[in-house]
C-alpha cells in the first residue's frame, strides 16, 4: 500500500513561504544597491593605466546610524591622462572597508607609501575616476554570489510552496487551535 507523504505543518509552510519570499525581494534588493559598484568593478579591468605617485596614507572616520565611529584607509594619489593632473583617493571601486579601530584601516593600505610610484587605472570615459586596484574585492564578490543564490533559492522555494498555497489565517488559526472553520454563505 501506498504510504501518506509526510508534509509541513501549515504554520511552518506559512512562515518558510515568506522566509521565501522575503529572501526573493532582498537578494535583488542588494544587487540593485550596488549596481554602480559591481558595474564599476568589474569595468576596472579593462581601464587603461597610467604611473602616478602616492601623496599622502592616512584614516578617515565615519559614524553609523548608532552613532559608533569606524575607520577606513586611504591612500591619496596623482596621476596624469591627456596631460590633465588629477588626484583620487580610490583605492578601488566601491564604498570602503570599514575597520573598528584606526591600526586596521591603516593596514588596508599598508602597501602605499609617500612619494611611492603606483599604477593608476582610470575610466576613460570619465578620468578624474581612478583606482588602484582593479576589479571586485572578496567582499564584495561574496556578497554577490549570496544575494544570487538567496534570489534563487527564495524563487525556487517560492515555486515549489506555490502549488498548495499557504491557507488563510482563519483555516491556520483552526488548525493549530482545533477550532472549526465558520464560512458564511450567501444564499
Amino acid at each position: 500500500m501506498g504510504e501518506a507523504k509526510p508534509s509541513m505543518s501549515p504554520f511552518i509552510k506559512r512562515r518558510f513561504w515568506k522566509a521565501m519570499m522575503t529572501l526573493a525581494v532582498v537578494g535583488p534588493g542588494i544587487i540593485a544597491l550596488s549596481w554602480n559598484d559591481i558595474r564599476y568593478s568589474i569595468a576596472s579591468n579593462n581601464w587603461p593605466c597610467v604611473k602616478g605617485k602616492i601623496i599622502r596614507v592616512f584614516v578617515k572616520n565615519s559614524k553609523d546610524i548608532h552613532g559608533n565611529v569606524n575607520y577606513f584607509g586611504r591612500a591619496e594619489y596623482e596621476y596624469s591622462v591627456d596631460n590633465n593632473q588629477y588626484v583620487s583617493q580610490l583605492t578601488y571601486a566601491g564604498p570602503p572597508d570599514l575597520q573598528p579601530d584606526e591600526g586596521q584601516a591603516l593596514a588596508d593600505v599598508a602597501q602605499y607609501h609617500a612619494n611611492d610610484t603606483a599604477m593608476v587605472y582610470y575610466n576613460p570615459t570619465d578620468p578624474s575616476y581612478a583606482v588602484l586596484q582593479t576589479g571586485m574585492r572578496p567582499v564584495r564578490k561574496a556578497l554577490l554570489v549570496g544575494a544570487s543564490a538567496a534570489t534563487l533559492v527564495g524563487i525556487a522555494s517560492c515555486i515549489f510552496i506555490m502549488r498548495q498555497p499557504p491557507p488563510d489565517d482563519a483555516t491556520l488559526k483552526a488548525q493549530i487551535f482545533g477550532r472549526q472553520v465558520q464560512t458564511s454563505r450567501v444564499a
